[in-house]
């Protein structure tokens, strides 16, 4: 009975040191976002932190292309050199990504190769995969992209897991959505002053006409 007490202590504190060390990675990431460091930066970071909070080989932040017939890879950790910018993977039923937009909720996979609800993209059998976790980023109805955490190892991903995905994912959307807002903000601006000019060019025309 002592036996079955210590090892129900050790995985409740295994447990809390989990719970904590996702905690403290989260915070990390937004204090990254607070400081104002660069997109591309904070994206690096977050797939760092993630993989090493869930002990994972790789992961990734899929960006839904503006046409949504794609999820290009702009970021991660793990993956082989050259891949992360350039890497594309299907939408739909054809990834485990496109899935978990299609479906509007996360998505656990225990084992890559008796996968049945999505085709397994070749990024990731090329990676020797087995298990992944994704999630959106954003909303179903407001998708900026996906993601996800990947082992090469079998594994089971808990409740605990999803959250601190989902809050990864929420904060790296809310920081998506200043940076486009921003950059609207700077398009106005800047048609508005072209605009300006070219009132000020056809009064002048005018004027000396």
């Amino acid at each position: 009975a002592n036996e079955i007490l210590h090892t129900e202590i050790a995985r409740r504190e295994q447990l809390q040191e989990e719970r904590l060390r996702q905690q403290a990675a989260v915070a990390a990431i937004g204090a990254h976002a607070l400081r104002g460091d660069t997109l591309e930066a904070l994206m690096a970071e977050a797939t760092a932190l993630v993989a090493q909070s869930l002990n994972v080989d790789l992961c990734a932040v899929l960006e839904l292309a503006p046409a949504r017939d794609a999820l290009l890879l702009t970021a991660g950790f793990g993956w082989r050199e050259g891949l992360v910018g350039h890497a594309k993977i299907g939408v739909g039923t054809s990834s485990q990504a496109g899935y978990t937009l299609l479906s509007g909720q996360p998505v656990i996979v225990e084992d890559l190769a008796t996968e049945s609800r999505f085709e397994p993209p070749a990024l990731l059998r090329e990676h020797g995969i087995v298990s992944g976790l994704t999630v959106i980023i954003g909303t179903a109805e407001r998708p900026f992209g996906v993601l996800g955490a990947h082992a090469a190892s079998r594994r089971t991903f808990s409740q605990e897991d999803v959250h601190l995905l989902e809050s990864v994912a929420h904060v790296l959307f809310q920081v998506f959505a200043h940076s486009r807002a921003l950059n609207q903000v700077r398009r106005n601006a800047y048609w508005l002053e072209r605009l300006i000019a070219f009132g000020c060019e056809l009064g002048q025309g005018y004027l000396f006409a």
